[in-house]
């Protein structure tokens, strides 16, 4: 363990603001703190400053400390979401430095979810293969669905079930394009008996609700995060929690990287290492490189406060500042080029704290994200038109997701209220779907007339999200005798009979609304060409 005494830490800080940066403004209600990064030029290698605290008495509102939390950034504020000791969520505002309470998880085993690494897609922040219920034992299990938290309505949406033979906690989570990437994990508890820690690997796409089972990892792998860089996968630190001590295991020095393009998995050269091997680690990606930070090992009471960065250009590792703060049991955060963390525990095993640190790139910068602003859907007409009796028309529908920065969920699809059961779903995506913000989906449905008149359904999809679900009304008609000359097919001939009659002789009134006018027209153009057998 490396110490860094407050003296020594103010002549650092003193030092830096020297060199041209300016000092926090006096009505700033907290401490700004930063870390000075930048790149050697000859060696590509990062180049450091210090990790800055910022006071817990200097905060406003009263968040509640925990361990093996999540922490994440969405829309230019943090969440610290769940954990051992809580089940709601802390919201922390950089901008007014203020704390304040969110909703809580949704009914999960003991009321209790924890261990995973929160990603966020379009402003909707998804965990993925959390744990459930209490420390240790065959009652800590892998959550039975995805969930998803929507900061803009401070909710939860219970996501699709995960596979029942791919369920676990404490994995690592990443992003690549529409995909997020699951990597190890563990079941039942934390050591004994009971413990199983995996090498699996799995994709989810939100956006298509598919799961697929991957290539196996070399080696089992729990309590780490995993990071991307390019279109590669990074799995450092962690353990494999059902070897060796029942409850901080065998703790990994080997690196493991899956690339995504050619679909498998390669594990660096023993130089590559990880330099201090332990679990319970926060990752993250900054200028390129993989930052671990914090951690527990078993040999040691107290959590670890090493930050180590992984080149991912040549292998080679350097140690970064330490935290001010040691820590395990939480996620770090990125916003704006700066790594923030919170929440935690001191020591291995147990034990909880608030304690935010960030760690700036080469001068202070804020938490400028642009808010999330929630987006509509909508839909193009749900008017299928005319068929003849016996016949089948289609339609394509587009849903549309405009007007905000947000993604939108999608539940379920389905017909409802077709009372003459003449409509039906030919093809749509699949349930458990969000649709992104500014991107669209396509439904296809079909209208078989049977009874002359008019047909409606509704074409409901579900949005939890939203204060009402979206309904597309759904109009159909099938018409009387269009054959107007009676000579077997609908042609020229039929359309220039109901124009002659417009105005007049109901013969021609096609829809039999008890008048004769372009709307009958209308119905035999659309025919036009049709034999009247089809």
């Amino acid at each position: 363990m490396k110490h860094i005494t407050t003296i020594i830490g103010a002549f650092i800080l003193l030092a830096v603001l020297g060199v041209g940066l300016q000092p926090v403004q006096a009505q700033v209600p907290y401490r700004y703190g930063y870390l000075a990064i930048t790149r050697d030029a000859s060696t590509n290698a990062l180049q450091t400053g210090q990790w800055v605290t910022i006071p817990d008495n200097t905060t406003l509102g009263n968040p509640t400390g925990r361990h093996e939390t999540s922490f994440v950034m969405a829309g230019g504020r943090f969440y610290l979401i769940a954990g051992r000791e809580a089940a709601d969520i802390d919201i922390y505002d950089p901008d007014t430095n203020t704390w304040t309470k969110g909703a809580s998880i949704p009914s999960v085993a003991s009321n209790r979810m924890h261990h995973f690494q929160p990603v966020v897609i379009d402003g909707l922040v998804f965990a993925v293969a959390a744990y459930t219920g209490t420390c240790c034992g065959t009652n800590e299990i892998g959550a039975t669905n995805i969930y998803i938290y929507d900061p803009v309505e401070d909710q939860w949406i219970t996501g699709p079930d995960i596979p029942q033979n791919r369920r676990r906690g404490s994995t690592g989570v990443v992003r690549f394009g529409d995909t997020l990437y699951v990597a190890g994990g563990l079941q039942f508890g934390h050591g004994g008996s009971t413990a199983i820690s995996y090498n699996f690997f799995d994709s989810y796409n939100p956006f298509t609700n598919a799961w697929a089972v991957l290539p196996n990892m070399p080696r089992s792998r729990d309590h780490f995060g995993a990071a991307i860089v390019g279109d590669k996968i990074y799995a450092a630190g962690g353990r494999n929690t059902s070897a060796g001590n029942p409850t901080q295991g065998t703790v990994i020095s080997e690196v493991d990287v899956f690339d995504i393009s050619d679909n498998q998995w390669t594990t660096l050269a023993s130089g590559s290492n990880i330099p201090t091997a332990r679990g319970g680690t926060a990752t993250t990606v900054l200028d390129g490189s993989v930052i671990v930070i914090g951690g527990e090992e078993s040999s040691q009471g107290n959590a670890f406060d090493e930050t180590e960065a992984l080149n991912p250009s040549n292998g080679q590792w350097a140690s970064l500042p330490d935290l001010n703060q040691a820590r395990h049991g939480t996620t770090a955060a990125l916003c704006n080029g700066t790594i923030w963390i919170a929440g935690g525990s001191p020591t291995r095993g147990g034990g909880n704290m608030i304690n935010i640190e960030r760690y700036h790139p080469t001068s202070p910068t804020d938490c400028t994200e642009p808010e999330i602003t929630p987006s509509t859907l909508s839909a193009t007409s749900g008017n299928v038109g005319s068929a003849l009796s016996g016949t089948t028309k289609p339609l394509t529908i587009t849903i549309s997701n405009t007007g905000g920065t947000q993604a939108t969920y999608i539940g379920a699809i389905a017909l409802q209220n077709d009372t003459q059961n003449t409509f039906e779903i030919t093809s749509a995506p699949a349930d458990d779907i969000i649709v992104g913000a500014n991107a669209s989906i396509t439904i296809d449905v079909a209208y078989t007339s049977s009874t002359e008149g008019a047909a409606t359904a509704d074409l409901v999809l579900e949005t939890p999200q939203k204060d009402s679900d979206l309904v597309v009304s759904l109009t159909a008609f099938t018409p009387g005798d269009i054959d107007r000359d009676n000579n077997g097919v609908i042609n020229p001939s039929d359309v220039l009979y109901v124009i002659n009659r417009l105005g007049g002789d109901l013969l021609a009134d096609v829809n039999a609304d008890g008048v004769v006018n372009v709307a009958d027209v209308d119905i035999v153009l659309d025919q036009l060409g049709q034999s009247v057998s089809d």
